[in-house]
């Protein structure tokens, strides 16, 4: 065996999986796509929503048509941002789902890489866009002390 650095590397990268490895792979695959398919019917939904009902946000006998206009642009910019982000981060999802199972039925070790590489941009856009909601969590918290220290 030759324990060269160059075969190390290669070595740790070719992965080999059993027949339960597999079915527990194909099984993963299977339910990522299903929550991906169940998100972006969730995202049709809410836009259905927010094209269709935004005059609920603000009731129609104490607001008058500018503060109407307002709430209705407010939540479908809401919507459609929401949408956009959530879009992107499960095509992600879906691309891991496809390449994996692609990969497992065919024994092709690019796809299964190119599927656990998608996997890996998916989890990285969840930490990028965790680490924005805490700074504006965090910032929140400053402007609310900010705003009870000098009130007091």
């Amino acid at each position: 065996m030759n324990l060269s650095p160059e075969n190390q590397t290669d070595h740790l990268f070719q992965l080999s999986f059993d027949e339960q490895g597999r079915r527990i792979l194909r099984s993963l695959a299977i339910w990522a796509s299903v929550c991906a398919i169940t998100a972006f019917i969730s995202y049709g939904l809410n836009i259905m929503q927010a094209w269709l009902l935004p005059g609920r946000v603000v009731s129609e006998e104490n607001a008058n048509v500018q503060i109407q206009a307002i709430a209705k642009i407010s939540v479908m910019t809401g919507t459609v941002l929401s949408v956009l982000l959530g879009t992107a981060l499960n095509y992600f999802l879906i691309r891991f789902s496809a390449a994996t199972r692609s990969g497992i039925d065919q024994m092709d070790q690019g796809k299964l890489n190119a599927g656990f590489s998608n996997l890996k941009v998916y989890f990285k856009f969840i930490g990028i866009l965790c680490l924005i909601c805490l700074a504006f969590a965090g910032l929140g918290l400053i402007i609310v002390l900010i705003a009870a220290l000098v009130g007091r």
